[in-house]
C-alpha cells in the first residue's frame, strides 16, 4: 500500500519502492516487513565521509572506476533481478532512521 503524505510516498513493497525510485520521487518512507531488507542495502552504500575521503584522495577518478567494478558485480552476482535493481538506485538516495521507520531522501535535496 502507498500513500502520498506531507510530500513523501509510504512504501511497504520492493516493487513500489522501485517504482518510486525510477520516477526520482524526493521523499520515500519505508514501513513494514520491508524495513530489513532496505537496511541491508544501504548497508552498501558509502556515507557522506567516506565517499568525500576517497574522491578527495584520488582526485575524483574514484568514483567512475568504483562504478564500473560496482555493474560488473552487480551483472555476474545471483540476486534477484529486483535487489539488483533496488541496489542499484538506492545509491542515489540518503537515508534517516525515524521511530524504526525508514525515510529516504534523493541525494539532490542536500545540495
Amino acid at each position: 500500500m502507498m500513500e502520498k503524505q506531507n510530500n513523501y510516498y509510504e512504501v511497504s513493497n520492493k516493487e513500489k519502492l522501485l517504482e518510486r525510485m525510477k520516477e526520482r520521487k524526493d521523499y520515500i518512507l519505508i514501513k513494514g516487513d520491508l524495513k530489513q531488507d532496505v537496511k541491508e542495502l544501504l548497508k552498501t552504500t558509502l556515507s557522506d565521509k567516506e565517499l568525500m575521503g576517497l574522491e578527495l584522495g584520488s582526485a575524483g577518478s574514484i568514483g567512475i572506476s568504483a562504478e564500473i567494478f560496482y555493474q560488473i558485480f552487480n551483472y555476474f552476482s545471483d540476486k534477484p533481478k529486483i535487489d539488483k535493481k533496488l541496489e542499484s538506485s538506492i545509491r542515489q538516495y540518503r537515508y534517516k532512521i525515524e521511530d524504526g521507520d525508514i525515510l529516504l531522501y534523493h541525494r539532490h535535496l542536500d545540495y
